[in-house]
């Protein structure tokens, strides 16, 4: 991860900007879970598909095109919609935007310095497991784990951010490129 994000005022920022967006719908309740399964499973099938995001691609767009919001969804529909990066990014906002709305405290999560038992127990776990596995492992933290939601979400990002890092995913760049284009479109 190349730039350490403030999770919990993101958190907060983005269960506010979808609601104040009218894109509840987006994240309705009741459907966190089930949003957060599908993004990691489709995360899992970009990636058996090879369907990588093409961050290069995208600033070289957009670079030619001189920055407006056609060129923006344009590019971002092209090299960065549907792949492997991005429904991981979307997994990342269902559950930063979950605390957000349930005013859970994610301040000071940093995943990379952190010597949490589900830090260290997932680096572990990593060293022999395919990104398929890891990211089946992430899910496993949340739906498994007998802890509190806030633990759960707390868990499952330490994780998702931790898989990030170990294959050179600048996920905080995806996040904040996803934010956007949800904001354009």
């Amino acid at each position: 991860m190349n730039n350490v994000v403030d999770l919990h005022t993101l958190s907060h920022q983005i269960h506010r900007e979808n609601i104040l967006n009218l894109k509840s719908h987006f994240f309705v309740q009741f459907r966190y879970k089930m949003f957060l399964i599908n993004a990691i499973h489709k995360a899992i099938k970009a990636n058996k598909k090879q369907k990588f995001s093409s961050k290069s691609n995208f600033k070289e767009f957009e670079n030619e095109h001189h920055f407006n919001k056609k060129s923006f969804i344009l590019s971002f529909d092209l090299f960065i919609k549907n792949s492997m990066e991005d429904h991981l990014a979307c997994a990342i906002i269902c559950l930063l935007h979950w605390a957000g709305n349930k005013h859970l405290n994610l301040i000071n999560l940093n995943p990379l310095f952190l010597n949490s038992s589900i830090a260290l127990e997932t680096q572990s776990y990593m060293q022999k497991s395919s990104f398929s596995q890891e990211l089946d492992y992430a899910l496993n933290i949340f739906l498994c784990k007998s802890e509190s939601l806030h633990e759960k979400i707390r868990n499952t990002i330490i994780c998702l951010l931790i898989i990030s890092y170990k294959n050179n995913i600048d996920i905080s760049w995806h996040i904040r490129t996803r934010i956007k284009y949800e904001q354009l479109t």
